[in-house]
């Protein structure tokens, strides 16, 4: 249960990250929409690969596969069902994911950083 937490807080973070990205370089609207789509997208990418329409089309495949590595990957820090139904996760895939969460927030932070300092306040 305290991984869940711990996980619901990181995807959470991240998303605050992200929404904060696209604020400075975009409007108030198109942050929100931009980041609910990434969050949609973080969460569904890797079942998306596995339909069968994908499989048939390799070009999309291919697409989609660069996605994946490109946007953040919201499925890895959703742990929730695996804390519903009582099943155990090893410890490798619990630091392996904090760690892929805590890099990619550490990545966004860096940017939104660059645009900050970047950005004319007067």
């Amino acid at each position: 249960l305290l991984w869940s937490v711990f996980f619901t807080f990181l995807e959470s973070f991240l998303l605050l990250l992200i929404v904060v990205f696209f604020s400075l370089i975009t409007n108030n609207i198109m942050s929100a929409i931009y980041s609910i789509v990434l969050l949609l997208v973080g969460h569904i990418i890797v079942d998306t690969q596995e339909i069968l329409f994908v499989k048939t089309l390799p070009a999309l495949g291919q697409v989609l596969k660069f996605y994946h590595y490109v946007l953040p990957g919201f499925y890895k820090l959703n742990i929730k069902d695996f804390v519903i139904y009582k099943q155990s996760l090893p410890a490798e895939y619990l630091l392996g994911s904090a760690a892929y969460g805590a890099t990619y927030s550490a990545f966004v932070f860096c940017l939104i950083i660059f645009l900050f300092n970047r950005k004319n306040l007067d």
